[in-house]
């Protein structure tokens, strides 16, 4: 899959750190449904959005993973999956390096309660539908309080105006 984009601490904050540990690697959804409007994951506690995926946990493939999380996290099941690309991380000030791979998913059906982890409970996990520009506005409007925020706003948010990008021309 084609990297998108890279981020890292020089692009964030100006800073040339750079990670050397071995990489994780997760997948990741533009969760789209039938009627066009988008799904992103609002987190209370930190008041933001995000794509939903996760992990990638070992004997997986993406694809897998990807179904998995999106089940446990959304509760959606998948209809059809179009590649997008991947998103490098290296968060050298973090010694951490990460490959997101991204996918437009459309959904099929009702979707099903999700099973949230306790953590993501707690946390005030919930999908929440959108139309594309709203959903780009709502990543925009969010100030991360950590360097990790920053990472995942700007891993979204560029993946969101990528796929807008794409599908307008």
């Amino acid at each position: 899959m084609d990297i998108l984009f890279e981020l890292n601490d020089q692009v964030l904050f100006g800073v040339p750190t750079r990670s050397q540990s071995p990489p994780h690697y997760a997948a990741r959804a533009i969760l789209r449904r039938v009627d066009g409007l988008f799904g992103l994951m609002h987190i209370r506690a930190f008041q933001n959005y995000m794509t939903p995926g996760g992990g990638i946990e070992p004997g997986e493939d993406p694809v897998s993973a990807l179904k998995r999380e999106l089940l446990e996290e959304t509760g959606c099941e998948v209809s059809r999956l179009e590649e997008l690309g991947t998103v490098y991380e290296n968060r050298g000030s973090a010694d951490t390096t990460k490959y997101s791979y991204f996918y437009v998913v459309h959904t099929v059906g009702e979707t099903q309660p999700p099973a949230l982890t306790q953590a993501e409970q707690d946390q005030g996990y919930r999908l929440c539908w959108h139309p594309l520009e709203e959903a780009i506005r709502l990543l925009e409007a969010f100030r991360p309080q950590t360097r990790q925020q920053v990472y995942l706003n700007a891993r979204d948010l560029g993946v969101f105006r990528f796929y807008r990008d794409r599908i307008q021309k």
